[in-house]
Order: structure tokens, then C-alpha cells, then sequence
């Protein structure tokens, strides 16, 4: 039987519905309130659009859940990236982002060809040794470099690591001197916000410059870069961030970037919004990676659960 050509003009996207890896540990409710967004939305101009769902299995441990959320994000990402087809996560805590790039790393060929811009309020470069809170959404920066402890590395389902010259954190203003210092001795490139004029011509200098040496760059985006004002449904909200109009200007800047493989909006916390601000400019993000040409067919097709296992 001849196999049904895969349209790489599809966007993947998954809803991640836990914070299992913050402050806030428990099962969000994401994937209903996008649905919902996403059909009262049909008149954008989108590509194709299929949205999958994912829930933790609370049965089980917070840990055991949280590394089987990871595994299942990473077979959903390694998936798209060998089918050539644009993927987004959304999620309630950035734990999730050791799933989301590993499975990526999982897919590339060598560790050279992928980039990672990190957007976000905070270094998120702890291990549970350095961390002051114990929560694992502060630590997927040392595990994606390599330097996790045992404990935070049970979470990451990756062999390899992104070549530190190939990460660069911009926008944090709340952070530990652990983080920076493991980060300055990796040589990792990181940006803070006092250091930051423009923030779109930052982003751009920081974007062409991956990708420039990689194939392949991905945009991993804590919703807390953002002023609480602008996005008040995050679990750790840090005053003075940029503005949402600022975010949607600086990613508009590479909309339908053919480097652009992935995007990650991670520490959605819907039950902390005001006036659906956070709700309405997530929805403004998915527009903007998603309106490619002029079609746009909402699948809701569910994904699977992580106690199922199914993927």
C-alpha cells in the first residue's frame, strides 16, 4: 500500500497539560482552553495545524511522572524534526524543555547542527545541589549542556547535548551566581536584560548568529520574560520584563525562517490569568509560527497520555 506523502507544511503542536516541575505541581488545564481559543480563531491564515495533548499519569511519583512527560515530549519532537515538520509545546512548567530539545538532539545528526535561543525571566542553569527551591523547571539548562546530577539526569532522554557555543540565554534579570558561573566556565553566551536596548535587534543578533553555524535553531520562550503586566499567568512572575508587543515584534522578525524547527511557550499557568492577557498573547504566538499560507485545518487530535504511553 502506497504510504500517504507527509505534508511538511503541517505544524505539530503538543500541549503539555502539567507543572509538575514547579512551584505549582499539578495537571494544568492548557489543552482545553487553546482548543477552545483555536476555534474561535478560524479566519487566520494558518498552515495546517495538528494539536495534541499530553497528561501526567498521577498515579505515579512527581518524579516518575515528570521523566515520563520528557520521554514522551522527546518522541513527539525527534518525530517532527525527521519528518521535516515545524513542531510547537506548549506547557505549564519549562521543565518540559529536556524533552522538547533532546528529542531534537535524538533527530540530528551531529550536535553541531542544532542552536538554541533561550528566552526567559530567569538562567534556569541549577542542578538540585545549587537549586534554593528544589524544582526541576529551574534546571533544564544544566542538563541540556551536560552537567546535570544524577537526580536531574534521570529526567533528560538524550545521550548527547547542545554544544554550549551553540546556546545563547537572553532577557534574565533573576538569577543565582551558581547559574551564571557554571554558564561563564561553559562559555555559554548569555545576554541579561540590563545589558539589552532593543530587545528585537538583540533577538535578531542573537538568532542570526546561530543561525549562521546550525542547520537547525530552536526558540525555547519562558512566558515570564514578559512583563507580568503584559502575562500574568506564569508560576515565578519577575517585574520588568518587556512587553508583549515587543515579544510579538522581535518573533515576527523570523516568521517562516526555514532554520526555525521548533518553538516552546512553557510556565502557562492558566488559572493565574487576568483578562486572558497571557491567553491572548499565546494565542498571538501560535499565529505568528503557524501563518505560513492561507489554509488552516484544526485537527484535535489527541496525542496520547503518558500513562498510556502511547506516542
Amino acid at each position: 500500500m502506497t504510504k500517504k506523502p507527509i505534508n511538511v507544511d503541517t505544524v505539530q503542536i503538543l500541549v503539555v497539560n502539567s507543572s509538575l516541575g514547579g512551584p505549582v505541581k499539578r495537571r494544568c488545564r492548557i489543552s482545553q482552553i487553546v482548543c477552545k481559543l483555536l476555534e474561535t480563531r478560524k479566519t487566520l491564515q494558518h498552515n495546517e495545524i495538528h494539536l495534541h495533548c499530553l497528561f501526567p499519569q498521577i498515579t505515579l511519583q512527581k518524579e516518575r511522572q515528570i521523566q515520563i512527560l520528557n520521554q514522551s515530549i522527546a518522541q513527539f519532537t525527534q518525530n517532527c524534526v525527521k519528518q521535516d515538520q515545524s513542531f510547537m509545546v506548549i506547557s505549564g512548567d519549562h521543565s518540559s524543555a529536556m524533552g522538547t530539545w533532546a528529542g531534537v538532539l535524538n533527530a540530528s545528526r551531529s550536535i553541531n547542527q542544532f542552536g538554541l535561543l533561550w528566552l526567559d525571566a530567569h538562567l534556569d542553569a541549577h542542578t538540585y545541589h545549587s537549586s534554593p527551591s528544589a524544582n526541576c523547571h529551574g534546571m533544564p539548562v544544566s542538563a541540556l549542556l551536560g552537567k546535570a546530577d544524577p537526580d536531574l539526569n534521570c529526567f533528560y532522554p538524550a545521550f548527547s547535548h547542545i554544544k554550549p557555543s551553540n546556546v545563547i540565554l537572553l532577557g534574565a534579570r533573576s538569577y543565582e551566581h551558581a547559574e551564571l558561573r557554571l554558564l561563564h566556565n561553559l562559555t555559554v553566551k548569555v545576554i541579561l536584560a540590563h545589558q539589552i536596548d532593543n530587545f528585537e535587534q538583540a533577538f535578531l543578533s542573537a538568532y542570526h548568529q546561530l543561525s549562521h553555524s546550525c542547520r537547525k535553531v530552536g526558540i525555547s520562550l519562558d512566558l515570564d520574560l514578559v512583563d507580568p503586566a503584559d502575562a500574568p499567568a506564569v508560576a515565578t512572575p519577575v517585574p520588568g520584563g518587556i512587553n508583549a508587543t515587543e515579544l510579538l515584534g522581535a518573533l515576527t522578525s523570523i516568521q517562516g525562517h526555514k532554520q526555525w524547527c521548533g518553538l516552546e511557550c512553557s510556565e502557562f499557568i492558566p488559572d493565574y490569568d487576568r483578562d486572558n492577557r497571557t491567553l491572548k498573547l499565546l494565542l498571538n504566538i501560535v499565529q505568528i509560527y503557524t501563518a505560513r499560507r492561507p489554509q488552516l485545518s484544526k485537527t484535535n487530535k489527541f496525542f496520547g497520555s503518558a500513562s498510556s504511553g502511547s506516542i
